[in-house]
């Protein structure tokens, strides 16, 4: 989805390094350098997180800009815009951002409640079985879209996370310790 009429394409995901931010800058469109502002939550005030300096895009070909920002806010909804010099800004974009730093799983308590979110497109469709460390199974839910939550989950517990796919093949098992 085109964020501004010079962009043929503007895409954003979560990586290694933070939030990846791609865009396409159609031909016969230039500006003069690009700011890129961030924000985080609703309610937070964008701020520049980072610029491409100089003269951007090309007189006939398209031209595509890779930008990591590298201090997005973990377990939080992170907002973009691009500022492109003397033309104006794009759409604000939001993504949340899950800090997987090469992990399969990032999991995330708050209160009675635990997130797992799943570092794997394959992944879709798995269920994730919570046990304690008697073995004894406490929840049960499936991953869609790479996340699932589980509502009233006891805190202080050590826990087992265990996620198969359909056909029963373990994907990934982790031990984890709830705060109380």
């Amino acid at each position: 989805m085109s964020q501004h009429p010079i962009l043929s394409s503007f895409t954003f995901n979560n990586v290694d390094d933070g939030i990846a931010l791609s865009f396409v800058i159609a031909g016969g469109n230039t500006c003069n350098g690009i700011d890129v502002f961030h924000k985080v939550g609703d309610s937070g005030v964008f701020r520049l997180a980072g610029q491409i300096p100089g003269i951007c895009g090309h007189s006939s070909n398209d031209t595509r800009y890779d930008y990591v920002h590298e201090t997005p806010s973990p377990l939080d909804t992170n907002y973009y815009y691009l500022d492109f010099g003397g033309i104006g800004p794009s759409e604000p974009v939001k993504i949340y951002y899950v800090p997987f730093n090469g992990n399969e799983l990032v999991i995330s308590q708050l209160n009675a409640s635990l997130t797992v979110y799943i570092n794997n497109t394959a992944f879709n469709g798995a269920q994730v079985s919570l046990y304690n460390l008697n073995g004894a199974l406490i929840a049960v839910k499936t991953a869609r879209q790479g996340i699932t939550q589980f509502s009233f989950i006891p805190p202080g517990q050590i826990l087992i996370v265990h996620v198969q796919n359909p056909e029963n093949q373990v994907l990934v098992q982790k031990v984890i310790s709830l705060r109380p």
